[in-house]
């Protein structure tokens, strides 16, 4: 049996609960609606009974009925009730793991008064397995960078860092998604309460201390019956001391070696961007249509002052700078017997105009590049649910980009690259049990590309993603998951044109590098009580031909290029613990061990531990939050270890009616936090310490003011507490 919600307006009625029962008013079987009024109750084995359908803010219905006698697709419309809920008290599990797999974090009041939008609610949350950058509002996962959606509809980071956190019912996060997630790594979904009239709207502004920099944004929303409209921007600045760097690099010509001391001694680096973005959607019974457009300026600059050991000094300057304009527009049709069509359609184009100076005692160079990006992205995902809980689901991709550049002071005066990779697959989620669940993922990319007067390249290459999820007693669960996936090259790896970093030094592409080839592994372990929860991770990744950095001798000079002939081997083990031993403290402990290893022409091998503490204590209005993170030991494909320095702070949060107001502190009383940067090839290697302000000794104050309009959404606040308390009553159940 299954079918949709609504109230007699025609609105959909999230978390709704249809409840089948004996004649004898026995339980029989239950659903909640989800963000669209859908139910689905697969699995009863009765004919006759009571149907109890409820929902808080509405009067509650109960209907008999015959099941050979009457369809199984079911629709009820509810009528709206006037009464007023108190406040309350919510205990119980705020993170647990649904009946379908995915763990749903209900925010406590605390954990919502005291943040800056959906990204900060996310990182005061602490999911174990969830890593957020609360600067960037990048968010990651075990299986990689995870997708951000607010009411199934993908969405930008600042869309989600703009979402009005009052309105947030709950966080939903699938490590092995399903029907219109297919694809993705992982997916963190924002079940956002709508409504159908008035609006609210933000102002933030956050200041740096120690340097010049600071954010200063807006967002506001605007819904009126079906439609609602969005806007947020921001404008950032940030303006410091260069970075100093101390070491040395070595050049080792055929004719000898020659090494080059590096003092970073004077400098100064400024960046400044700006973005608005406007959001409309509107939603019907039949179909939900969203449509954007997102402009962008950012505007970077260097200097760099660098002593020689022979008192003499060389110059570097650049400058990037880039315009962007970007439109979306997605559809989603709800079909019959639980069938879905989405449609996503992105467009973009960006202009880049970049420059670089190096100046010394006996040579100038002088490169201007420009560059034109257009991008092209259409998707298309069917799903459909089966009455034994198992779904299909089939999702095309076409990528489409052409890339065309211009340069000065090059060998080469121009480069285009166009390419079109189209990629299918298919994904079969079976019910193998209450406990077991089977994801099954195979696909095919084909991607073709030519750069220009050469010759066009096609390739195919298969895809698959397995995973397997077992559900065990007490809260644990175990995945396990095979991929096998593949990426393409670049214009700049591919491009014939030279760009001189000095006399010494040139950087050139190379248009016969392969494709790579990519297979995972991977093992979880994970575990939810009312206190605390954990994830634990092992994880091997083998790359096939995989680009790197290689040094070769021309002339005088090192040419710096681009080579297939490696292969890459990542292993990662990683811990994550949260812990709440009582509702007002929340402390994350995380941790692993990373392993690079990269064999082949050139060979170049790291490893280390890292570890991370996170702390909240929530005290009426105020909020202490203070972490710790060790230093991290990485290799990325220029076969440099990078090792981080140590990383801690404090923030104290204040929250008084309509204005929240953050104070905060990094790495008070550090001196010398520097990062640290060695290659290995034998031809060119370099060994120094970078210094940069930004990971010195610095603080912040940070205001936001909320304001609304219409009645509405006043009326609203006490509705969300209502779906929070059923949430809470039916995990509890």
């Amino acid at each position: 049996m299954n079918g949709y919600v609504t109230s007699e307006n025609g609105e959909r009625v999230e978390f709704a609960i249809v409840k089948i029962m004996s004649s004898d008013s026995s339980y029989i079987a239950h659903a909640m609606t989800d963000s669209i009024g859908f139910y689905d109750i697969s699995e009863f084995n009765i004919n006759d009974g009571i149907l109890q359908i409820s929902a808080f803010g509405y009067i509650p219905q109960t209907i008999p009925f015959h099941i050979l006698t009457n369809p199984t697709i079911k629709n009820f419309f509810l009528q709206p009730q006037s009464n007023q809920l108190k406040e309350v008290t919510i205990t119980g599990n705020n993170i647990i793991r649904s009946k379908d797999g995915h763990l749903i974090a209900l925010p406590t009041k605390s954990e919502k008064r005291h943040s800056f939008g959906g990204i900060d609610l996310l990182a005061n949350i602490m999911i174990p397995g969830i890593t957020v950058d609360r600067i960037s509002g990048a968010v990651s996962a075990v299986f990689g960078e995870a997708a951000l959606y607010i009411n199934g509809i993908k969405a930008t980071i600042p869309a989600v860092k703009a979402l009005r956190v009052a309105d947030i019912v709950k966080i939903e996060y699938y490590d092995t998604p399903t029907n219109q997630y297919v694809g993705e790594n992982a997916v963190i979904n924002y079940v956002v309460k709508q409504y159908n009239s008035g609006g609210f709207g933000n102002i933030n502004a956050q200041q740096n201390i120690g340097f010049l920099g600071g954010n200063y944004g807006f967002s506001g929303k605007i819904a009126h019956n079906n439609t609602t409209i969005q806007a947020f921007g921001d404008y950032n600045i940030n303006q410091m001391e260069s970075d100093r760097k101390d070491g040395y690099i070595n050049y080792n010509f055929k004719e000898g070696h020659y090494k080059e001391q590096i003092v970073g001694i004077d400098g100064k680096s400024r960046t400044n961007n700006g973005s608005i973005h406007i959001d409309v959607t509107n939603t019907t019974k039949a179909r939900t249509l969203q449509g954007g457009i997102y402009l962008s300026n950012s505007d970077a600059s260097s200097n760099t002052v660098e002593k020689q050991p022979d008192n003499s000094y060389q110059n570097k300057n650049s400058s990037d700078r880039i315009n962007y304009i970007a439109t979306k527009l997605y559809t989603r049709f709800i079909l019959v017997k639980k069938q879905t069509l989405d449609i996503n359609l992105n467009g973009s184009y960006a202009y880049n105009k970049y420059s670089y100076e190096f100046d010394n005692f006996s040579s100038n160079y002088q490169t201007r590049t420009s560059n034109d990006l257009w991008n092209l992205d259409l998707t298309t995902t069917y799903t459909i649910k089966f009455n034994s809980n198992n779904s299909l689901a089939a999702k095309f991709i076409n990528l489409y980009k052409n890339n065309k550049a211009q340069y000065s002071g090059s060998n080469i005066p121009s480069s285009e690259l166009w390419s079109n990779e189209e990629i299918f697959f298919v994904q079969y989620s079976h019910k193998v049990s209450d406990k077991v669940r089977i994801s099954f993922q195979p696909g095919i990319s084909a991607l073709q590309y030519q750069q220009k007067l050469g010759d066009k390249i096609s390739t195919f290459s298969p895809r698959l993603d397995t995973r397997l999820t077992v559900n065990l007693p007490q809260g644990q669960y175990i995945v396990t998951s095979c991929n096998i996936g593949n990426s393409f090259p670049n214009i700049a790896s591919l491009t014939t044109a030279e760009q001189p970093v000095n006399n010494l030094h040139v950087i050139r592409g190379n248009p016969y590098i392969d494709n790579t080839k990519l297979y995972k592994l991977m093992t979880i372990y994970g575990k939810n009580t009312n206190k605390f929860g954990l994830q634990a991770i092992a994880q091997y990744q083998y790359n096939h031909h995989i680009p790197i950095s290689s040094y070769v001798q021309e002339d005088n000079v090192i040419i710096e290029s681009w080579s297939t002939d490696e292969d890459a081997h990542y292993f990662n083990s990683f811990v994550s613990f949260s812990y709440r031993p009582i509702k007002t403290v929340t402390l994350q402990l995380s941790g692993g061990y990373n392993l690079y290893n990269y064999t082949g022409v050139q060979s170049a091998k790291t490893h280390g531990l890292d570890c991370k503490l996170d702390f909240i204590y929530y005290y009426h209005n105020v909020a202490l939050n203070a972490f710790i993170n060790t230093p991290q030991k990485v290799m990325g494909m220029d076969l440099a270890r990078v090792e981080t320095p140590w990383k801690y702070g404090a923030r104290i949060n204040y929250n008084i009616g309509q204005w929240l107001i953050e104070i905060g502190i990094n790495n008070p009383f550090l001196k010398g936090n520097k990062y640290g940067f060695k290659s290995y090839n034998q031809i060119y290697n370099y060994n120094y310490k970078l210094t940069s302000r930004s990971a010195g000794c610095s603080g912040f104050i940070k205001l936001a003011f909320n304001f609304e309009f219409g009645k509405h959404i006043k009326r609203s606040e006490i509705e969300k507490q209502k779906i929070e308390i059923e949430n809470t009553i039916l995990k509890v159940h």
